[in-house]
């Protein structure tokens, strides 16, 4: 009978411990940044860059986090300006994303639910923000 509620126990721990593997979220920060010490790399290709960062962290979270995406790709990244402010360039990312559990944060807004889980032709605009070497994008609007 001891033998049976320690292999139980065990048994409890390790599903625990397993559920919680499964649902944790990925320990580091956002990764919102690029430093850049190449002058040679265009802003399209550092925009292209940190959106990769930016996506492949939703790649790296528990199995069963809602916001986990299993697969994305950049379909298009279009320089455009804002009227008001000529000089600090935006750009208009067009990308697709698969996630199982169609999650609100890949949902709302713009793109269309595809076949095979796929929400496609998602759009942000960002505005490349520079600081030295540092680069991050800053959110100005959904796109398209």
């Amino acid at each position: 009978m001891i033998w049976k509620t320690g292999n139980g126990i065990l048994r409890l721990g390790i599903g625990i411990l397993l559920f919680y593997v499964l649902l944790t979220p990925i320990p580091y920060p956002y990764p919102d940044t690029l430093v850049v010490a190449d002058a040679s790399v265009s802003d399209e290709d550092i925009v292209r860059r940190i959106m990769e960062q930016q996506l492949t962290y939703y790649t790296r979270m528990g199995l069963l986090y809602p916001d986990r995406i299993f697969a994305y790709e950049i379909v298009r990244i279009i320089p455009t300006t804002d009227a008001t402010k000529p000089k600090e360039p935006l750009y208009s990312v067009v990308y697709s994303v698969k996630n199982y559990w169609q999650s609100p944060a890949w949902t709302a807004g713009n793109g269309r639910i595809g076949e095979d889980h796929w929400i496609r032709n998602k759009s942000m605009i960002y505005r490349l923000v520079k600081d030295g070497s540092t680069y991050r994008l800053a959110a100005v609007g959904t796109g398209l």
